[in-house]
């Protein structure tokens, strides 16, 4: 019986195009998971509650934030009440109790709590300078304390910081300072030039004892917690590793140590349970060692401590600080701080684990819909960990995925170093209920794009490099279609088309700092053409949709104010009123920015960092702004501004995170406040928005599950595939198209021929040869 083969000329053919497939394929290539490293969190103070084996307590200074944690460091809350730093330098915790605790400053002096960092009290009376360095507690009087200036001179509390005396009138810099545990009344200070001196009356008068030379600064000074019997201690130098001296400081000694790295960043001597001085301490860039026999030897940590290629890009350390208790180190607990984040060991040092601190799940930028009385919709970016959005007001929450897996941001399926997917901005469309766009954009380059209320995503990159990307999406947008971007380094670039292509159009110039620029419209864009924006010196205004600027702050003051923020009246037509919160205050305008004022209802807050401000949408009836103020909470005006009070829970801190890249608003009114009363802020260690529905009196916490982001279907990788792959697609297509050619012309040649050779074999050996060569040629 013959079988019935309904395309018996094509077999051949088939066959031949499988065959081009399969090549396809292999030149191709299968794709690998890729894998990011996520932005390291540099820490760089850390301490230990001295009864960590029982309450778990830790403190540390992550990228200047101050962190606690009561478990261990699985997780953290951070600490905000009374704190109005600029940054700070060092962090020390009583050896009595893990309650009372002091920070140094950069600019503000000293801090101290006596509640276990719940809430802080600025002490600086007496103090010549509030640039301050190494700060250090005697081991039995939590309220006598020495702090050391930056630029020189010691100062001696005997009051918990209630007032200051100077000891140290010389301009030498103090950089390592140390009591000894036993005898608390001797107290040793290392300078930048390499002296030690020594105090015997608790830091009133000093001797001095000693000049390394060679050594660079001292960086770390252990004085063996049998100090009053042996006399002992060990100096950390930033150039000559470890001295040691048994003679009280008289004399040292280097240690001549396998120690590869010379840079002591962190020192530490603690008794075992024999009562043997442990010596443990870090180095710049060769991490944790361990020594028994006081120097001689060291054990290197084993595994756990990783390094990251910027901190020698930016010549910083990769390890910062390290901290244990005698009952800790028993249990073979030790924290160690770094470039890349906090550490763990848990087995005196030898193994360590990476914890996590700053979350990739926190929240960078929230928006709320302008239609939110209706559809109840929110949307948030967070630090790299993806969008979330809701449209029941933050009860249930979905994560969208189509379009934003990894190889549409680096064009490849490889390994990146670091996950370029940190969320900057997001914010709904303007006619949203129409058009059901969404827009958002990430640290660098890339604006973001939804049509579809969230659910897929396209990928637009601007003309040039930028980083920290901000847009203003216009209030006309339904007919202009216009959005404006701008970024850290000051170009502005517009795009009349929604979004799918942009344009340079100026430059304001380089910023500063983590933060994007502030960009707000007037409410009458369309008429007046009025955008205001932050940049150097100030607020600056363009009346021809960002192709000129004109500086609105020509006061000299503005030059040092930093990280502004710009709220503009609802009523901008008719009240010409602006509001700008600054690290050294809040102003207004009444005039459209012709003059400037200090906000006469925060005058007290005169040198205050303004965390955020925000204008109620019926600011023209209810005269409602308010302003969350670093360390002293949320505060609210209902008279445009002329007097404030404070609102809600002090404990929280609406803001960005201190130094994380953001170009989200911290706080927001509803667009229907004048009917549901409700606000919304971020500022959380976790995945988190605030909520409040009585006018910022109370607040409630809205949870943000943790959500996988999807796998790609099967349309979205080949979509990738192409996508990627595009230019070999095409080459190989062309190469594909003249085998084909050939295997046409060879059929018809050889269909009537008499060969010695099967007449099927030529037009696919030659189609082969074509397709084969075309190639070879095609992808040189």
């Amino acid at each position: 019986m013959n079988r019935f083969h309904p395309y018996p000329r094509y077999g051949g053919f088939v066959r031949l195009i499988l065959i081009l497939i399969i090549l396809l394929s292999g030149l191709i290539g299968v794709p690998q998971a890729a894998w990011a490293h996520v932005p390291h969190d540099v820490v760089t103070r850390v301490a230990m509650s001295p009864s960590f084996d029982d309450d778990e307590t830790l403190f540390i200074v992550v990228r200047n934030n101050l962190y606690k944690s009561t478990n261990s460091g699985d997780s953290w809350q951070r600490l905000v009440q009374g704190l109005d730093y600029d940054e700070i330098f060092d962090l020390t915790l009583s050896a009595l109790s893990r309650d009372v605790l002091y920070l140094s400053t950069r600019g503000k002096g000293v801090y101290q709590s006596t509640d276990a960092g719940r809430s802080w009290t600025q002490r600086t009376n007496g103090l010549r300078s509030l640039d301050l360095g190494a700060i250090a507690i005697s081991p039995n009087d939590a309220n006598q304390v020495l702090v050391a200036g930056q630029d020189g001179g010691l100062y001696r509390s005997e009051n918990g910081g209630e007032a200051w005396q100077s000891v140290w009138m010389d301009n030498r810099q103090i950089t390592a300072l140390a009591f000894s545990g036993d005898r608390p009344d001797t107290v040793f200070v290392g300078t930048h030039e390499g002296e030690v001196h020594r105090s015997d009356d608790g830091g009133v008068t000093w001797v001095r004892l000693n000049q390394l030379n060679g050594t660079g600064p001292i960086t770390a000074i252990a004085p063996s917690p049998n100090f009053g019997n042996d006399n002992q201690l060990w100096l950390g130098t930033e150039a000559a590793g470890l001295w040691w001296s048994n003679d009280g400081g008289n004399q040292f000694t280097a240690l001549d140590s396998d120690i590869p790295d010379p840079h002591i960043t962190a020192l530490l001597a603690v008794n075992d349970e024999n009562n043997i001085p442990q010596l443990l301490l870090s180095t710049w860039d060769a991490g944790f060692f361990r020594s028994a026999d006081g120097g001689e030897t060291w054990t290197a940590a084993r595994g756990g401590l990783d390094k990251d290629e910027q901190a020698d890009q930016l010549e910083e350390p990769h390890f910062y600080d390290l901290d244990t208790s005698p009952t800790a180190l028993a249990q073979g607990s030790i924290v160690l701080g770094g470039f890349n984040g906090l550490y763990r060991s848990e087995d005196g040092g030898q193994q360590w684990q990476n914890l996590e601190t700053l979350s990739a799940s926190l929240v960078t930028t929230f928006d709320l819909s302008p239609n939110y009385a209706q559809d109840q919709s929110l949307a948030i970016g967070t630090y790299v960990n993806g969008m979330y959005l809701s449209d029941d007001g933050g009860q249930t929450w979905t994560r969208p995925s189509r379009g934003l897996h990894l190889p549409w941001f680096t064009s490849n399926f490889e390994e990146q170093y670091q996950d370029p997917r940190r969320y900057f901005q997001i914010a709904f469309s303007p006619n949203y209920a129409n058009d059901d766009t969404l827009f958002a954009s990430v640290l660098w380059t890339k604006v973001l794009r939804s049509t579809d209320r969230g659910e897929s995503w396209e990928i637009v990159s601007l003309p040039s490099e930028m980083r920290g990307v901000t847009f203003l999406i216009s209030p006309n947008f339904a007919e202009d279609q216009t959005i404006y971007v701008t970024g850290q380094r000051g170009k502005f670039f517009r795009s009349e088309d929604g979004g799918k292509h942009f344009q340079e159009v100026a430059d304001l110039g380089v910023t500063g700092g983590n933060y994007g620029h502030s960009l707000v419209a007037s409410p009458n864009v369309e008429s007046d053409g009025i955008l205001l924006a932050t940049g150097p010196g100030g607020v600056y205004q363009s009346s021809d949709r960002a192709e000129t600027w004109e500086r609105l702050t020509l006061d000299a003051a503005w030059e040092t104010r930093r990280n502004l923020q710009i709220a503009m009246s609802p009523n901008y037509e008719e009240d010409q009123t602006i509001f700008v919160g600054t690290d050294a205050g809040a102003f207004w305008s009444s005039d459209a920015g012709a003059s400037w004022e200090r906000l006469p209802g925060l005058a007290d807050f005169a040198d205050s960092y303004i965390e955020a401000i925000a204008v109620s949408p019926e600011f023209g009836g209810d005269r409602t702004l308010v302003a969350t103020i670093r360390g002293q909470g949320l505060w609210r005006s209902t008279d445009g501004g002329q007097r404030f009070s404070q609102i809600g829970d002090n404990q929280l801190l609406f803001s960005k995170l201190n130094r994380m890249a953001s170009g989200g608003m911290a706080i927001q009114f509803s667009p229907n406040y004048g009917q549901d009363n409700t606000l919304y802020a971020m500022g959380d260690t976790t995945t988190t928005l605030y909520r409040s529905r009585d006018q910022g009196m109370t607040w409630e916490t809205l949870r943000v599950p943790s959500l996988a982001r999807a796998a790609p279907t099967a349309m979205e990788q080949t979509q990738m595939y192409v996508y990627i792959y595009r230019g070999r697609v095409l080459r190989f297509g062309l190469a594909a198209v003249l085998g084909l050619i050939s295997y046409g012309i060879l059929s018809w040649f050889t269909r009537r021929r008499k060969l010695p050779i099967p007449r099927r074999v030529i037009p696919v050996l030659g189609t082969l040869v074509v397709f084969s060569s075309s190639l070879i040629i095609l992808f040189q």
